[in-house]
């Protein structure tokens, strides 16, 4: 997906891997399958590929400094769009 706040939407869940930080967003009607899921996903990224050494952020829950570095890394704040309908989903 385009790194982009654009490419957020309330029905998913989203991993944004800066490296040494690592960021879990997850909207608001996401369902707990998916959270789950992408969790397991970024714990797999601090674990294995940066050795434990990568800090996971949960920036819709800590808000502050972690929320701003956030949407910096994603070129701005914007209004996360509504659910959009996996079939609706296209992939670069």
């Amino acid at each position: 997906m385009p790194l982009s706040g654009s490419s957020l939407n309330h029905g998913d869940v989203f991993i944004l891997d800066a490296g040494s930080d690592i960021y879990f967003w997850n909207g608001d009607k996401c369902n707990e399958f998916e959270k789950v899921q992408a969790l397991n996903l970024a714990i797999s990224i601090k674990n294995n590929e940066r050795k434990g050494k990568a800090k996971l952020h949960y920036p819709r829950d800590m808000g502050g400094q972690t929320e701003e570095t956030f949407w910096t890394l994603l070129g701005g704040r914007v209004e996360v769009q509504q659910p959009i309908p996996d079939e609706e989903l296209k992939f670069d």
